[in-house]
């Protein structure tokens, strides 16, 4: 089993709640992070899953998981693009503990969310990284999944988004 700290993450700083923070920002999505981040500040609810079950399938998105995670190598690092709550996640450790996850998202606020619901994962098999699609912080060939539910069409440039999809991917 590989330091994942060290092998993804040497380059990046970790926040006081435990986020990593990328350098590599396009910062042509500001008006975007500016509006989400602050329709999250008004959220004045804890229970998140319930709140996502009104806008949601939560046992459609557990299936769509449970299937990806079939086509991933024992031991297996996924990229979750525009990861946001990380909802999606919450049984990795019942289904695959063996998978390493990392979560990428340009809201901060999003990965505050993430970690709460994944709170015990968060820094032992998933990590949160705050940062951009279009300029992933990752090396060649990383990667042996990329999951992304409802970002691509957000991302301005999609192309640059899907080129550092191909880069960061296992062949």
């Amino acid at each position: 089993m590989i330091d994942i700290e060290s092998f993804f993450l040497d380059n990046l700083v970790k926040d006081e709640m435990g986020i990593y923070i990328s350098k590599y920002f396009l910062n042509n999505q500001t008006s975007e992070i500016n509006e989400r981040s602050d329709a999250l500040k008004k959220i004045n609810s804890s229970n998140y899953l319930k709140l996502l079950s009104k806008h949601h399938s939560l046992p459609v998105n557990d299936s769509n998981i449970v299937d990806f995670l079939g086509s991933i190598p024992k031991s297996g690092i996924i990229l979750d693009v525009g990861g946001a709550w990380g909802y999606h996640w919450r049984d990795l450790n019942k289904v695959r503990p063996d998978i390493t996850l990392i979560i990428i998202d340009i809201v901060r606020e999003n990965l505050i969310i993430s970690k709460k619901i994944l709170s015990e994962q968060i820094n032992k098999n998933i990590f949160l990284i705050c940062g951009d699609g279009q300029r992933l912080p990752f090396k060649n060939n990383s990667f042996h999944g990329y999951w992304n539910v409802q970002t691509l069409q957000h991302i301005p440039e999609l192309t640059k988004a899907i080129k550092e999809a191909h880069r960061v991917l296992k062949d």
